[in-house]
């Protein structure tokens, strides 16, 4: 069982992924066999929900509420594992999180603007350099990485990637 404070999972034989970080206000579960249950707050009450395969919930921890997407792009979040990147209509802001969680790195999008930019495309162990050319290609999108350490101790900190 994986549990956070208002999220549970109970797996019930299965194989699904989990994207629960404690940075982020959601919590996804894509379902891709098996069953999985899940337990959650909804307002002040516990609410559970026994999911289907090719199913995605997300959870949203600030207004307590699941949303459930019947017909998911399964294997869009288990490419991972692959060392695939999968993009199906995908907002930039959805990439961005998906590249700092591969890549290790931190994203600054300058202009509001860009933000409305979505993407599709498959990349297969791709650089981040790579990865970046081609939405710049495909996009008015540009990019400067930026090799970070503080500058007291020296102490090398998680690169970044500004878009702009």
């Amino acid at each position: 069982m994986n549990t956070t404070k208002d999220f549970r999972v109970e797996v019930l034989g299965t194989e699904f992924n989990m994207d629960a970080y404690g940075i982020n206000d959601f919590i996804t579960t894509t379902l891709v066999k098996g069953s999985v249950k899940l337990s959650y707050m909804k307002g002040l009450d516990e609410e559970s929900l026994l999911m289907e395969p090719s199913q995605r919930a997300t959870y949203s921890k600030t207004r307590k509420s699941l949303r459930l997407n019947h017909e998911a792009h399964v294997y869009k979040d288990i490419s991972w594992k692959d060392g695939r990147i999968i993009l199906r209509n995908t907002p930039l802001t959805e990439i961005t999180w998906i590249l700092s969680k591969r890549f290790n790195v931190e994203f600054q999008i300058e202009k509001e603007s860009l933000k409305d930019n979505s993407f599709t495309g498959t990349f297969d162990d791709q650089s981040l350099t790579r990865i970046l050319d081609h939405l710049k290609i495909s996009s008015k999108i540009n990019y400067r990485l930026e090799k970070r350490q503080e500058k007291d101790t020296g102490k090398i900190l998680r690169d970044k990637v500004v878009l702009y």
